[in-house]
């Protein structure tokens, strides 16, 4: 409760969203692009005016866009890219993080890219060749006034995988983070993600 003894309520979000879906060319080309705006009211936050206690009156913001894409152009052929954008800030709090983004929202920029080829025919009809990308741009572990960021490095992951599939059984092999990328995850403390993987699998269709 706050210095007059009133209780806290729950906090409230208002969210709109607009947006966009195609579908071009009898399904090569679907995807959507989308727009959102997100405020979080009633934050609890310090009262600097009575130190002892808190006042709720806080707000934060989220806003960014989403692309996705899914193309299909040629027969055994796809392509899947997607972004995503999100600013995050706090708009009235404590005055250690006033204007600063939030722990946990993560990068404001991050990218995928996933592509796969399958033959349908010829001799080597059922083999499958693809490759993925995933960025993330930095982000914030800490973020305080007047110390600043401890900021969580941007990182891109390569992967790569190749099947071999029949009326009976299947054999694929994938490899993870391909350049053996060092990165992290977390906030208020950073852990370290795993190294290049290789993953091999064998299935048997009864």
């Amino acid at each position: 409760m706050d210095a007059n003894g009133k209780s806290f309520v729950p906090e409230e979000a208002n969210q709109w969203e607009a947006g966009v879906k195609y579908n071009l060319w009898e399904d090569k080309l679907t995807g959507s692009i989308s727009y959102y705006d997100i405020l979080v009211k009633n934050i609890v936050r310090s009262d600097v005016n009575n130190p002892l206690f808190n006042i709720q009156d806080g707000q934060q913001r989220s806003k960014g866009i989403e692309l996705e894409i899914l193309a299909n152009p040629l027969r055994g052929l796809t392509f899947m890219a997607g972004y995503g954008f999100n600013r995050s800030r706090f708009e009235k709090a404590d005055t250690d993080v006033e204007g600063r983004r939030p722990q946990g929202a993560g990068p404001e920029n991050t990218a995928s890219f996933w592509t796969n080829y399958t033959f349908t025919s010829t001799a080597l009809k059922g083999l499958g060749l693809g490759f993925n990308l995933n960025y993330a741009g930095e982000s914030v572990s800490i973020s305080l006034n007047p110390d600043g960021d401890l900021i969580v490095p941007a990182y891109t992951l390569l992967g790569a995988h190749i099947t071999y599939d029949t009326e009976k059984w299947k054999v694929g092999v994938k490899v993870n983070n391909l350049t053996d990328e060092k990165y992290w995850m977390g906030w208020t403390n950073m852990i370290p993600q795993r190294p290049r993987q290789a993953i091999l699998t064998l299935g048997y269709k009864f």
